[in-house]
C-alpha cells in the first residue's frame, strides 16, 4: 500500500523504513513493540523482585524454533542487543528510554567510523560507560556510550588481532601483531607504559591473573611457539617468563637476558630504563 502511494515497485530497491518515512504512515505493529519495551523497562525497575523475573521470560516473537531448541526468550533478544550487562540498563530511565525505538524499529542507534579497515577483535565494556575498540590498521580507540564519541584515539604501528584487556579498572592493554604491548588509561588514553620485549608475531587474547592488589600477571601465547607471562607490579617490578614447548619441559634452568624496555610511572610520569632478568622454565 505504501509503496503504492508513492507509485514504487519492488523494482525501484526502496528500504521500507525509507518509505515508511516518506508516507509518514505509522507501523501499529512498531508502536506496539515499542510500548511493549517501555512496559518491560518499568516492571524490571520495579521492586519485586518476581515481576523482573516474569519479564524476561517472555516471548517476544512469533513461531516455533527447531526440535530440541529452547524456545526464544525476551532476555536473548536483550543479551544479544546490550550484552550481559543490560539490566544496568534498563536501571537507567532516560537511557532506556532512548533504545525503545530502536528495539521496536530495529534501527541503528548510532555509528561510528573509527578507521578505514575493519575490526577482527572483540570490543570491550569498561566502567559500564567506556567501549574498546582495535582496529586492523592500528587504530586503537575509547568511545563513551552516553555521548556516543570518541573520548580518545591513537595509532600504533602494526594491526592488532587480540582483544583488549582492562586489568586495574582504569587501565587498558593492547598487543599489536608485531609483539608489542601498549598500556593506556581508559578515560584519558594517557601512556602507562610500553613492552617490547616480545620475540614474535602474537594474534591470540591476553588472559589476566590478579596475584595481589598490587600485582597482576599477563599471559599470553606467541607465534614463536612460546607463552609469555608478564608479572606487573605497581613497584616498577616486572618480570618475564617463558614457557617453552613440550619437548623441552623435562629439563628445568635459569637463563639470563636483557629485556629492555621503558616503562612511565603513573604516580610521578618519570620514564625508566630497565633491564631485567627472564627466567625459563622448560
Amino acid at each position: 500500500m505504501e509503496r503504492s502511494m508513492l507509485g514504487l515497485k519492488l523494482l525501484n530497491k526502496e528500504r521500507s523504513i525509507d518509505i515508511r518515512k516518506k508516507t509518514k504512515v505509522t507501523d501499529i505493529l512498531s508502536r506496539i513493540d515499542q510500548l511493549k519495551w517501555r512496559w518491560a523497562g518499568h516492571m524490571l525497575r520495579c521492586k519485586r523482585e518476581k515481576w523482573s523475573k516474569q519479564v524476561t521470560v517472555w516471548y517476544p516473537r512469533d513461531g516455533f524454533r527447531s526440535r530440541g531448541r529452547k524456545a526464544k526468550r525476551w532476555e536473548d533478544d536483550l543479551i544479544m542487543t546490550l550484552g550481559p550487562l543490560w539490566t544496568r540498563v534498563a536501571a537507567d530511565r532516560q537511557q532506556w528510554k532512548e533504545l525503545e525505538e530502536a528495539f521496536a524499529t530495529g534501527a541503528i542507534n548510532f555509528k561510528i567510523k573509527i578507521s578505514d579497515q575493519g575490526i577482527s577483535a572483540d570490543l570491550i565494556l569498561a566502567k559500564n560507560e567506556y567501549v574498546l575498540v582495535a582496529t586492523l590498521s592500528g587504530i586503537c580507540a575509547c568511545i563513551q556510550i552516553s555521548s556516543h564519541s570518541v573520548l580518545w584515539e591513537e595509532k600504533f604501528g602494526s594491526p592488532i588481532f587480540a582483544s583488549p584487556v582492562v586489568y586495574d579498572n582504569d587501565k587498558v592493554i593492547f598487543i599489536e601483531v608485531s609483539g608489542e604491548i601498549h598500556c593506556r588509561s581508559i578515560e584519558t588514553g594517557v601512556k602507562i607504559w610500553d613492552y617490547e620485549g616480545v620475540e614474535g608475531n602474537v594474534f591470540s587474547a591476553m588472559y589476566i591473573k590478579t596475584v595481589g592488589p598490587t600485582e597482576w600477571h599477563m599471559i599470553f601465547g606467541c607465534h614463536d611457539k612460546h607463552v609469555y607471562c608478564i608479572n606487573v607490579c605497581n613497584s616498577q617490578i616486572w618480570q618475564l617468563y617463558k614457557y617453552a614447548d613440550e619437548a623441552k619441559k623435562k629439563s628445568r634452568h635459569a637463563a639470563v637476558c636483557q629485556a629492555k624496555f621503558k616503562q612511565r610511572n603513573w604516580l610521578d610520569s618519570a620514564e625508566y630504563n630497565i633491564t631485567q632478568t627472564t627466567w625459563c622454565h622448560f
